[in-house]
Formats: C-alpha cells, structure tokens, sequence
C-alpha cells in the first residue's frame, strides 16, 4: 500500500475533475484519442465469454469502465451491460456515441443490489483506498453464484507506469491471492493478461476460505523491493545512455 496518499474526498474529486484521465490517458482533449478502443472483441471480451456462457452468466456491471470500450463486445453479443466511471467526459463520450449504458458514480450509487452475474474491475482495484471495505461492498452487488474479473498491475512485471499517485495498492500473484481470499474471496484462476506487464484473476465469494494463511509471504517484501531497484536501475542506465543516442545506435545495428 502506497504512504502517503490522498484522502477519499481528495481521490474523488481528482478522478471527478477528470485530472486523472489528462495526466495518464492524453492531455486535456483525451477523449479524442479513445475511439480505437471500442471494437467488436477485446482480450477481456475473449477469456470472459466461455466462461459466462458455460456459467449462464448474462448481468455484466463494470466499475471504472472509462467510456465503456470494455462493455462494447459484450453488448453487441446480447450480453446485458451497464458501466459505472467517475470521469464525466468518459462518461458522455459513450453514451453519446456508443449508446451504452453508462452512469457516473461507482459502488455506493448501484441501486440494483444482488443482482449482477458478473463484475469486472479492470485496472481499478488498485485504486482502491480501503481495500475490504471496497470488497465488502461488492459482495453486495454480485449474486451468490457470481464472479468478479479483476485486471491489474503485476509489481513482479515491475513498468515505470505502474507507480502514480492514482495507484494506492501494488500486489504481485501472492499478495492478491492472499489478500483476496483473506477478506473471503475463493481466486478461482490468475495469470498473466496477455503480454503485458499486468496480471488478471477470477474471483467467487467464499467466506469460509482459509487458503491466504497457506500463502508465506514473509520474504516477498524484501524481494519485490529488489527488483524494485534493479528496475529503477536499469530505467536510469537505460535513460543515460539514450541520452548520449547509444540506445538507439545500438538498436539501429541490430535493426530494431
């Protein structure tokens, strides 16, 4: 978990005020840089879809679902979607364009409670600023038989990008199946997503899991803040001998 790091009131109104989206998805006019995200399938639409139709799971919600690219595939196959995002360009931007379901707010404002078949939390969760509390109140939205899929940073993958202020928790495949299953979630899979340096997992409520105290994570501190270095390390050597053009001397004998 990140220290410090603003307030809930301070995160609201940063993501609210859109900052966030013009710090890290393109400059004040972000919105005009989103529409090759909508398409008719994603990585996310692909590893889902199987899983939905083999569980008859048809009720998606999706919290910080930005302008709902994510729900696109999704509803064009019958799918059932509603979106939840605090930015309101992002917003507008789908629904305008789109003609998605999309509404401004997140957990507190769902009123359909118990009564979504599948969540899906897509690079959010790290965002989180109380992570049971957050998860609690998702055990309230999803049916008993529900699932919830969970996209996020892998800290073992370390990437520069991955470290912003938006981002108050840092989790690698232990700590998040520790974690999950410690505020009782059963982590029914988790692996890499796609070839990047993010991970994702599925996620079914299970209050009487007791996995997480099999889970040792007592030297993963230590360890994480070693690659933790040597990945600064490398991005500082990498940084300096690009700024004398080695790197890319280098790269154009190799013919990359």
């Amino acid at each position: 978990m990140s220290n410090p790091q603003l307030t809930d009131e301070e995160y609201s109104k940063f993501y609210i005020s859109d900052i966030y989206s013009e710090i890290y998805k393109g400059g004040v006019n972000f919105t005009e840089k989103i529409d090759w995200r909508y398409k008719d399938s994603n990585p996310i639409f692909q590893y889902l879809e199987p899983i939905m139709k083999n569980n008859n799971l048809k009720k998606i919600i999706e919290f910080g679902c930005g302008g709902g690219w994510n729900l696109i595939p999704f509803r064009n196959n019958g799918f059932d979607v509603i979106g939840y995002d605090y930015s309101p360009k992002l917003i507008n931007h789908g629904k305008d364009n789109y003609n998605l379901n999309l509404k401004q707010g997140s957990f507190d404002d769902v009123e359909n409670v118990g009564d979504f078949d599948l969540i899906i939390l897509n690079h959010v969760i790290e965002h989180f600023t109380d992570m049971e509390n957050s998860l609690e109140k998702l055990k309230k939205i999803i049916k008993p038989n529900g699932m919830i899929y969970v996209g996020l940073p892998n800290l073992e993958l370390f990437a520069r990008g991955q470290f912003q202020n938006a981002h108050t928790y840092y989790f690698t495949k232990k700590t998040f199946k520790h974690y999950m299953e410690k505020f009782g979630f059963e982590v029914i899979e988790l692996g890499k997503y796609d070839t990047t340096d993010h991970m994702h997992g599925i996620l079914k409520i299970s209050e009487k899991n007791k996995e997480f105290l099999k889970i040792n994570l007592k030297n993963e501190y230590k360890t994480q803040l070693k690659k933790i270095f040597f990945g600064v390390l490398k991005i500082r050597i990498t940084g300096f001998l690009d700024s004398f053009n080695v790197l890319s001397f280098v790269k154009k004998i190799l013919g990359k």
